[in-house]
């Protein structure tokens, strides 16, 4: 049985790291970064860039396959609809009960222009299949008057609707990406027929002048990773408010995994930020001759593909052997520097100690972990 709750703060993060990825994509009349994704828009024969609904999704279910989740495009309904047939859902999300997959979170995928009748006709799919739902909507720019004209297209699509959609329980998760402003304004459609008045429900929801303090707003300038550097600090500090610091916890049971972390908030963070991280470790310094371990990294990239999995306690450990260890080669190199960001960007705690044992750089003394750890779970509480 899914967790709809937990289904409903899933699809809040799915939509927020497509945004992300959205708002960093290039176009053919641009330049790429060094982070910038392979995904672009295209231009038309004019020269002018189209925008779609199709960039969202493919995002979407890249991001999917590092998820917990499994997903079918075009995926027909239950229901049937307009001449007694089928439809096709953009996209589904499934979980697997461990004898067949249940259907989860139907998401419908929009472009800029939208008319009146695609709205009415994917609402109507979103809500009748009876599970959770996701409306992403990509918008090239909006103002207040754009989001007051698309509300009233919403809010007669309900109200079109209302001879059936009033006695059921309905659940959409609203995402409209703004790709010039960086901002993403989101909210969660929950309507109970014996809580709520059908109508005084779906005009509070659609009122455009609430979108401003009534929706979940992000936007691009505040997610911005930036480093900033204290001169009084023995390491710098990763300030970054949407790529949170991951939030540990353990899920070894034997012991050959018995400390292999795994991030429960998986979903928010910036892989990126430490694959950067990572490659400054890894680059040559003409300090030392010893090289980061291969093993930690492949550890790490294998992490950085399926976050959602634990991160092998070699990766970890091998890390802070880099500003922890009292070798020559080890302090004051600027590997060393760089292993203490990566552990500052990933922990929020750093050991007092060398954590594992000298004749095996790749695993940890229990002692010293179980001293380590309440810090940790203690600064990441907070």
């Amino acid at each position: 049985m899914t967790d709809r709750g937990q289904s409903v703060d899933d699809i809040f993060e799915i939509c927020r790291r497509v945004c992300l990825h959205l708002w960093n994509l290039c176009n053919e009349n641009s330049e790429p970064a060094a982070l910038t994704p392979h995904l672009i828009f295209p231009k038309r024969r004019d020269g002018t860039i189209r925008i779609s609904e199709q960039e969202a999704r493919l995002l979407c279910c890249d991001l999917l396959n590092s998820s917990n989740y499994y997903y079918s495009v075009e995926t027909p309904t239950k229901e049937k609809y307009g001449k007694g047939r089928s439809a096709l859902t953009d996209v589904t999300l499934h979980t697997f009960d461990g004898n067949s997959f249940q259907r989860a979170i139907s998401i419908e995928f929009k472009p800029p222009n939208c008319t009146q009748e695609e709205i009415r006709k994917d609402l109507e799919k979103l809500v009748r299949e009876q599970i959770l739902g996701n409306w992403f909507h990509t918008l090239k720019n909006a103002n207040r008057g754009t989001f007051r004209r698309l509300f009233q297209k919403f809010a007669f699509a309900f109200c079109e609707h209302a001879s059936y959609f009033s006695d059921m329980k309905i659940s959409v998760v609203f995402c409209f990406c703004v790709l010039e402003k960086g901002t993403a304004y989101m909210k969660s459609f929950n309507y109970e027929p014996k809580t709520y008045k059908y109508e005084d429900y779906v005009t509070k929801f659609f009122d455009p002048s609430a979108i401003d303090d009534k929706w979940e707003i992000i936007s691009q300038r505040a997610v911005a990773i930036k480093v900033t550097k204290q001169q009084d600090s023995r390491h710098s500090q990763l300030v970054e408010s949407a790529s949170e610091q991951p939030i540990w916890e353990r899920t070894g049971s034997s012991l050959k995994n018995r400390l292999n972390l795994k991030a429960s908030n998986w979903l928010n963070l910036n892989i990126e930020l430490f694959r950067g991280l990572l490659r400054k470790v890894k680059d040559h310094d003409p300090d030392v001759n010893r090289p980061f371990s291969s093993k930690a990294s492949q550890e790490f990239y294998k992490w950085f593909e399926a976050p959602n999995r634990p991160l092998a306690e070699a990766a970890y450990a091998l890390l802070s052997n880099w500003f922890l260890g009292s070798g020559a080669w080890y302090k004051g190199k600027s590997r060393a520097k760089a292993a203490g960001n990566l552990w500052d960007a990933l922990f929020c705690a750093r050991p007092a100690e060398r954590l594992t044992d000298p004749r095996r750089d790749d695993k940890i003394l229990q002692t010293r972990f179980e001293s380590w750890w309440p810090k940790q779970l203690d600064c990441q509480d907070k």
